[in-house]
């Protein structure tokens, strides 16, 4: 005859499994409240992290190579002995006539 599980054993086993309930409810909360803010960020253009620092490198690589051609243009002006203000003459201005002002030149005369 199979021995009778006792009151204690008995308490010890609904334990277990409540806590096995309980820790599987966990883990599905868990899953649904990701799923959850994955679709909120996507709603809101949210990007990635992996996304983030693909875009952080090619930035960095970027400022880089504005940083190498800074340097050679440095280099450059120095070869033909020119200055930055040199290099930077301010542009000469030129008024386009529109037809505002074609009208306005007609009404005043």
């Amino acid at each position: 005859m199979p021995a009778k599980d006792s009151p204690l054993e008995d308490l010890l086993k609904l334990a277990e499994q409540t806590f096995d309930i309980l820790l599987d409810s966990r883990n599905e909360i868990s899953a649904k409240a990701r799923a959850k803010c994955e679709h909120i960020t996507r709603r809101l253009g949210f990007v990635s992290r992996n996304e983030f620092d693909a875009a952080f490198a090619m930035l960095a690589k970027a400022r880089a190579t504005q940083e190498e051609l800074n340097e050679r243009l440095k280099a450059v002006e120095a070869k033909l002995k020119m200055s930055r203000a040199q290099a930077k003459k301010p542009a000469t201005k030129l008024i386009l006539r529109t037809v505002k002002h074609k009208r306005a030149k007609a009404r005043r005369a």
